[in-house]
């Protein structure tokens, strides 16, 4: 249990460091007065590179119970977003970066959300293409 635990506490700071990166690299490119809806191959990289950190962490772990410090409801809430995000990553590749690889921690968390059991997750893969559909 406590290797567990250690483990998860891991993957938070995993998690809170590519966040931490993620955030400076925003807050570098506002000082040198790049649009803020810029998005590069560089944020879309540093943004999948967390997937699979944040799926490791929001996993719920069954009889035990929840996951570190997450409830129930932050679990799903947080796996909803993920998987969001992950689905406009693979729209963001297709569109602004159709020569580049898509990361397999996108396709990964196409698989995680289509075999949750919470119909909010596994909607929310998929959540950005109509969006996007709209937008088109």
């Amino acid at each position: 249990m406590r290797a567990a635990s250690s483990a998860i506490q891991t993957e938070k700071r995993t998690a809170e460091t590519s966040f931490s990166d993620w955030k400076t690299r925003i807050e570098t490119r506002a000082a040198e007065n790049v649009p803020a809806a810029t998005f590069t191959l560089s944020h879309a990289t540093l943004l999948s590179a967390a997937l699979i950190p944040w799926h490791e962490a929001t996993v719920s772990k069954g009889d035990q119970g929840g996951s570190g410090d997450f409830g129930n409801q932050e679990l799903s809430d947080l796996r909803v977003g993920v998987g969001q995000l992950a689905g406009a990553l693979r729209i963001w590749y297709a569109k602004r970066s159709p020569g580049v690889p898509e990361p397999t921690a996108i396709s990964k968390w196409q698989e995680f959300c289509a075999s949750a059991t919470l119909p909010e997750v596994r909607r929310a893969f998929t959540a950005c293409e109509h969006i996007d559909a709209v937008q088109s």
